[in-house]
């Protein structure tokens, strides 16, 4: 079955000093401001690009390859956990429900779920991405278990500018185990410098803001797994 029989969400809420927590916000009124750095990227060797290239003739196939991420991270706008007290197993589609407020009527999100360390490297787990001006949700016409975005023109939604809007993105399937110790991140960004086109193309820079109050609980979904600890081992 898919989602598997065991997993269950658990919502993490921006909060913050970029902190992910469980709890959900009880303040009437909190943002983070975030300026896009369109010169953000995900490298050149990651799955878009490598899939591209698979085939091509003229193109090298490479393998997927993502380096630390934490050479990006001052480029995105992030939110971590502490660090996990005990292991924690990923299974499914991560969703997160993202509150924003823009300075242009287009966009794009890029959204990373990301394992950080103590020592501070940053490892790449799943990605979703999503333009705002396609974010509406419609009926989807397939059973499915992420919110659907049909991309139809008829559907498309531009942005009011300095108006808040509910952007749902569904993240990539994973299966990952989050280590004791390690933290959680999503980590945020308007571009992938190397891999997609520049949204707005008019060389406008966006200023987001990301709420995260009990009126717009920016959260991240994980579809997490009941582990039993006995079967972990280091």
């Amino acid at each position: 079955t898919w989602p598997p029989a065991n997993s269950r969400y658990e919502p993490r809420y921006f909060a913050k000093n970029g902190e992910l927590t469980d709890t959900a916000p009880q303040t009437n009124a909190a943002s983070d401001t975030y300026e896009v750095d369109f010169s953000a990227s995900s490298g050149i060797n990651n799955r878009w690009q490598t899939i591209a290239n698979f085939g091509n003739p003229g193109k090298e196939a490479y393998d997927i390859e993502y380096p630390d991420r934490a050479e990006q991270q001052d480029k995105l706008k992030t939110y971590t956990t502490p660090p996990l007290q005990q292991a924690l197993e990923v299974t499914g589609h991560p969703v997160l429900t993202l509150y924003l407020a823009s300075t242009t009527s287009d966009g794009a999100i890029h959204v990373y779920l990301e394992d950080v360390g103590p020592d501070g490297d940053v490892v790449y787990v799943t990605e979703g991405l999503l333009r705002l001006s396609r974010r509406k949700v419609s009926d989807p016409p397939y059973p499915t278990v992420v919110p659907y975005h049909s991309h139809f023109e008829a559907d498309s939604l531009p942005l009011r500018p300095g108006t808040v809007a509910e952007v749902k993105i569904e993240l990539f399937p994973t299966s990952y185990l989050f280590a004791a110790g390690r933290s959680i991140r999503v980590g945020l960004a308007g571009a992938d410098a190397d891999t997609f086109e520049r949204i707005p193309d008019d060389r406008t820079v966006p200023m987001l803001n990301f709420f995260r109050d009990s009126q717009h609980p920016s959260h991240l979904n994980l579809p997490v797994i009941s582990i039993d600890n006995q079967d972990l081992r280091t």
